[in-house]
């Protein structure tokens, strides 16, 4: 017996090719990322202009990481990983303050 796709015998079709690249993007789409919850002292309150100020990003487990995802087609498995490798603050004055990870400056 011989199949046929599309009119040729099976052994003149190509060989399916998988896009490791492709599923890599799919496993990263299936993560369950949030975005964090920022703190502040007094989130509701008033504040000096110039002094400093400690905020926060409320760490959790689909914010700061490590998140793990994986995808298959074909023979090809691909493990995605996601974690916090900067938090960048924006003042508000145009200035930026970055933190290196989850952390302080």
């Amino acid at each position: 017996m011989v199949f046929a796709v599309a009119g040729r015998p099976l052994h003149a079709v190509a060989a399916l090719v998988i896009d490791p690249g492709a599923v890599a993007r799919r496993a990263a789409a299936s993560m369950k990322l949030t975005g964090p919850t920022v703190a502040s002292p007094r989130a509701a309150g008033e504040y000096v202009v110039g002094m400093p100020m400690w905020m926060w990003a409320t760490p959790s487990p689909n914010t700061t990481g490590f998140i793990f995802a994986s995808a298959t087609a074909g023979g090809v498995t691909v493990t995605a990983t996601a974690k916090v490798t900067t938090v960048r603050w924006a003042m508000g004055d145009g200035t930026t303050v970055t933190c290196n990870g989850p952390g302080t400056p």
